[in-house]
Formats: C-alpha cells, structure tokens, sequence
C-alpha cells in the first residue's frame, strides 16, 4: 500500500520506518500534539501572571504517545548479569 497515493481511504496513522499501523490512542496523542501544547502553553502563562515566582519553578514533562512507545521494549540477560534493553 502506497500512503501518499491519493486514492487512499484509510483514516489510519502509518509509521513508514517501521512499516506499521499506529494504534488509535498513538494516533490522536500524535495529531493533537499542537492543541495539547497550547493549552499547555496557556495554562503556564495564566499561572505565571497569578504568580510571578512560578516561572523560576520546573516545567512538568507532558507523557506524548509517540512512534517509539510503540515499540516492543525487551529485557536481555547477559552473560555478566548484565541488564540491556532492545526495541524492536
């Protein structure tokens, strides 16, 4: 299947690198990425104009469902009991 061709009917979210279909949760997370941030955006600057010193206070990370949290992350044992993490 061709995802730039225009006849494409599919309302999909395709990872071309992996070749895979996203899931809807991936889907909507990664096309309401811009609208999430602004609103993101708004709430920070509304608090920084009610509180002049939350401005000096860390930024909470925002949890993005994104291409690689779909990956399969697996644990190997090594040989040294050694602990490494493959995505595939």
């Amino acid at each position: 299947m061709n995802p730039f061709d225009e006849d494409v009917a599919d309302t999909k979210l395709y990872c071309i690198s992996a070749g895979q279909v996203m899931s809807d949760d991936i889907k909507d997370g990664v096309l309401s990425h811009l609208s999430q941030g602004e609103s993101c955006y708004n709430a920070f600057k509304d608090e920084c104009l009610t509180d002049p010193t939350h401005f000096e206070k860390p930024i909470s990370k925002l949890k993005w469902k994104t291409f690689p949290s779909a990956m399969i992350t697996t644990k190997l044992t090594v040989k040294d009991k050694k602990l490494s993490s493959l995505k595939e």
